[in-house]
């Protein structure tokens, strides 16, 4: 598998670290959460079948002053039945705020990212560098208007051609209503810019759109349901593709070269004795752009080839997903190591399958996993 290098492990390791410097028991905030479990679909494919996994993710951060704050991520997941599946990730960054505006939140940062994988996916190794703003207006309480900008530097260790700039808008209603209901409606516009090739006149690019709406109601004090709808559509109808991304291992299967609709709904209940019960579906269509669907012999694990060239059974690839999933949640009492946390463990059971033009993703498959969580 394929490591981080000593520097950059102890790296990261110091960002996270700085965010314990000089922290006050209110200033530190801690949230650690552990998995183990098998998944039948590790990649949402075919291929990873029936695979164990220990994961655990950890994210700390530091109010530095009463309007700025520094952070720290990592996430690291080890599939003990094939590691050329584990991956690792991890992200820092600073967050300056002005809260004191009448009737305003302005807010700013700037983070790095990182992620690595195995040598077989090291196609996916990247680097991103990103900043942000945001402005958020208060009409009353219970309703906001938000407005954020966000830029990302986007470099793959090993297809420096494939290095990309994307522009982020968005505009976010809020509204919540006495008795417990939410409704958040939000827009989005992101483009997506490759760097100058020589081999091109024009970089390219590609714009797409994507509106969300969610609904929160509480039922009592007891029940919670939630229900979310999501498109995302492409505003350029002409795929801007590179050279790069016409390749079978191309890092940008991703939401610029799809449509997409996408429902979700869930409930949770809070039962006695400090348990939850939250139970969860979701159905999603998506249309990939210019994404070939290609024959795969499954016996040997390979592409087939006719005449030296890959077999193409269609043009665009399309999926149809289906999720059903539950969650149970126990809530302990609160530990001391070195603060105060907050301790609880999970039991999650889901069933996911997608019906796909693409024999490598068309399959059904079974979660389960146990979970620890740790916040303050």
């Amino acid at each position: 598998m394929m490591q981080l290098t000593t520097s950059r492990k102890s790296l990261l390791i110091l960002i996270s670290a700085l965010s314990l410097a000089g922290a006050e028991p209110g200033d530190l905030h801690l949230n650690f959460n552990s998995y183990a479990g098998q998944m039948d679909n590790i990649f949402n494919s075919y291929l990873g079948a029936n695979q164990n996994f220990v994961s655990g993710s950890m994210a700390l951060a530091n109010q530095v002053s009463d309007n700025s704050r520094i952070y720290g991520d990592i996430y690291n997941r080890t599939v003990t039945t094939n590691p050329d599946y584990s991956s690792f990730s991890a992200v820092a960054g600073v967050q300056f705020r002005n809260l004191s505006l009448t009737d305003q939140q302005v807010f700013a940062g700037l983070s790095v990212s990182t992620d690595v994988y195995s040598t077989i996916y090291d196609y996916y190794n990247s680097v991103t560098t990103s900043g942000y703003a945001t402005w958020k207006h208060f009409f009353r309480p219970g309703r906001s208007l938000a407005f954020d900008i966000a830029i990302f530097r986007n470099d793959y260790a090993n297809m420096t051609q494939a290095a990309n700039m994307e522009y982020l808008a968005d505009g976010k209603l809020h509204f919540s209503r006495p008795g417990g209901m939410t409704l958040i409606l939000t827009g989005n516009l992101a483009r997506q810019v490759f760097l100058p090739e020589p081999q091109l006149e024009v970089p390219a690019s590609n714009t797409i759109a994507v509106i969300t709406g969610q609904v929160n109601r509480n039922i009592g004090r007891l029940v919670g349901f939630s229900l979310e709808a999501r498109t995302s559509q492409r505003l350029n109808r002409d795929q801007s593709l590179l050279p790069i991304m016409v390749r079978i291992e191309s890092p940008f299967v991703d939401e610029y070269r799809r449509d997409e609709m996408a429902l979700s709904a869930g409930v949770t209940f809070q039962l006695p004795a400090g348990f939850d019960l939250s139970l969860r579906s979701q159905y999603q269509t998506q249309y990939y752009l210019d994404v070939p669907v290609y024959e795969f012999d499954f016996t040997t694990g390979t592409y087939v080839l006719h005449d030296e060239d890959y077999v193409i059974l269609s043009d665009h690839r399309q999926d149809r997903y289906r999720y059903f999933g539950v969650r149970i949640f126990r809530e302990w009492p609160a530990i001391y190591f070195p603060v105060m946390l907050g301790l609880g463990t999970s039991i999650q059971l889901g069933w996911a399958t997608n019906q796909s033009n693409d024999p490598i993703y068309d399959y059904s498959g079974f979660n389960f996993s146990l979970g620890i969580h740790l916040t303050n």
